[in-house]
């Protein structure tokens, strides 16, 4: 077994081996969210002249404290079976691992967990996102089982002080917003106009909204979501949000009185940290930890119920419980799984 870096030429083997392993339709099967997601930064596993595995990663500035440090990314690994117990996802995890700078991985189940545990001795389990939910139509046939929380007095209102824009795309303005308040967040990626750019809006697939608040002319905030549909089922979902706690709260009303005007059924915040509570409890939403909705479908494209969390891991990140700031936009857990 060969481990190597992807290259272009590689696509069409690539692809039948992607086929071979999920189906026809899946989302790595196409050139064009590959080259966009990974850019070249994906390892590949092979036997022979086949392809038999693959591990993507990406090296992503991060603020972490007073520094800029890159932070290598994991995303989507697989080896087919029959090459697991001959250590193929080991040599895989070996060539990921082979970097000075800190690892950060978003998503993961306990086989890998273990592997990594064993790979490094600095790999430390970080916890879950928080969740944060608002229902706003509860007749969908999806929330049958679900029993929804007494919703919380709506206090949050958009006010004089701030205006809030949507619909503005451009990442040089979203990149000042950040400059201005990135102190606010110990750890967190840094959101340069580059990151921006790429991670948002440049997506070959998903169009995301963007929602900017402002206060006598100057940009004080931005929030950045996306609406997905399944079975009917319409959920509005914030991915990112910068500002202090009084720009927030008047982004995120805004964004849930757009998304009520929409017929939107429901909106969710997953992220780290308690930046945010008090501006999502005055909105009405609510903390998914210890009511049904813990178990509330996270995947809508197509709806599944396997995995209702998002769960961090790092090695050397230097980061303590509460002071880091991650979101649902973290690695690839923001990803369409068919196009």
């Amino acid at each position: 077994m060969l481990v190597r870096i992807y290259r272009e030429a590689d696509f069409s083997k690539f692809s039948k081996y992607i086929e071979l392993a999920f189906n026809c339709n899946y989302i790595l099967g196409c050139k064009k969210y590959l080259d966009w997601q990974y850019g070249g930064s994906l390892y590949i596993l092979e036997a022979g002249d086949k392809i038999i595995g693959h591990f993507g990663f990406k090296d992503i500035p991060y603020k972490i404290r007073d520094e800029v440090k890159p932070v290598r990314v994991l995303m989507n690994l697989f080896v087919l079976p029959p090459f697991r117990v001959l250590g193929g996802g080991v040599a895989l995890m070996r060539a990921i691992f082979n970097t000075k700078g800190p690892i950060l991985v978003s998503g993961y189940n306990p086989a890998f967990q273990k592997l990594c545990s064993r790979l490094n001795k600095n790999w430390r389990a970080q916890g879950n996102l928080s969740r944060f939910m608002t229902i706003l139509k509860n007749y969908h046939p999806l929330l049958a089982d679900y029993e929804v929380p007494a919703k919380l007095l709506f206090k949050s209102r958009q006010n004089d002080i701030f205006s809030i824009e949507v619909d503005t795309k451009d990442p040089k303005l979203l990149e000042q917003v950040w400059l201005r308040f990135r102190s606010h967040y110990r750890v967190t990626v840094e959101r340069s106009s580059d990151y921006i750019r790429w991670r948002f809006l440049d997506h070959p697939f998903i169009k995301y909204s963007v929602l900017v608040c402002r206060r006598a002319g100057l940009a004080c905030g931005y929030l950045i979501g996306k609406m997905e549909t399944d079975q009917g089922f319409k959920i509005a979902r914030i991915i990112d949000l910068i500002g202090p706690a009084e720009a927030a709260s008047s982004l995120i009303s805004e964004f849930v009185a757009i998304s009520f005007r929409q017929d939107v059924d429901a909106v969710d915040f997953m992220f780290s940290g308690r930046l945010y509570y008090k501006p999502l409890f005055e909105a009405g939403f609510f903390d998914v930890a210890g009511t049904d909705f813990e178990s509330f479908p996270i995947l809508f494209n197509p709806i599944s119920t396997k995995k209702t969390f998002i769960n961090i891991a790092s090695n050397n990140m230097d980061f303590r419980s509460g002071d880091c700031y991650l979101t649902k936009a973290e690695g690839d857990q923001d990803r369409p799984n068919t196009y």
